[in-house]
């Protein structure tokens, strides 16, 4: 109902249950110059495509840009916050992901390049396609306020970490992505 009455507005539903494929053939369908990401969960604050989208009209060398996160515990919240720069954020990416997928807008030109995310990944399909985008040379922003509510489980699939393992050996050659494993592992198992 809410389609037919905005024209801009599609409603896809794909019969995968598997993330990449389904974020792959939404994105396919959009004709804007921006792709913002967002899940049916997540609650945007009302300015956030505005300031993303503002933000990228004046820094046209960035081409992905998040912002911090609120992640809604079951019992609590917590303020997640993420490295502004790109020098930064590729720092960051040693540990952790260092963008929440769903505070992202990017530029439709990653799409035009052939970037898309990787259908063999059932997790970590955003860190996937950040560390190709990293290597491609692309560049990254995240704004410092937060822009987005995301719920969060207490805990996550053990499988989570294998598929980020498999993320961070597959975008790098160097000996350092076994360093860079052991970290993302301990970061994993410490308590919050």
């Amino acid at each position: 109902e809410f389609c037919n009455l905005d024209r801009r507005f599609k409603h896809l539903r794909t019969k995968t249950n598997n993330l990449a494929e389904a974020l792959n053939k939404g994105i396919l369908m959009c004709s804007g110059d921006f792709i913002a990401r967002a899940d049916d969960s997540d609650i945007s604050k009302s300015d956030r495509l505005f300031k993303q989208i503002k933000f990228l009209d004046e820094n046209k060398d960035i081409d992905i840009v998040g912002s911090n996160v609120i992640h809604k515990y079951p019992i609590e919240s917590q303020n997640i916050f993420f490295a502004e720069k790109h020098k930064d954020i590729i720092k960051s990416f040693r540990i952790k992901n260092s963008l929440c997928h769903p505070t992202v807008v990017f530029r439709r030109k990653i799409i035009e390049k052939g970037f898309t995310d990787n259908n063999k990944f059932k997790h970590c399909e955003d860190l996937e396609l950040w560390l190709r985008l990293i290597n491609s040379g692309f560049k990254f922003h995240n704004i410092q306020e937060f822009l987005v509510e995301k719920d969060q489980p207490m805990t996550r699939e053990f499988s989570n970490y294998l598929f980020n393992m498999k993320a961070r050996i597959a975008s790098s050659k160097s000996p350092m992505t076994i360093i860079s494993i052991l970290l993302t592992f301990s970061f994993s198992i410490l308590p919050k």
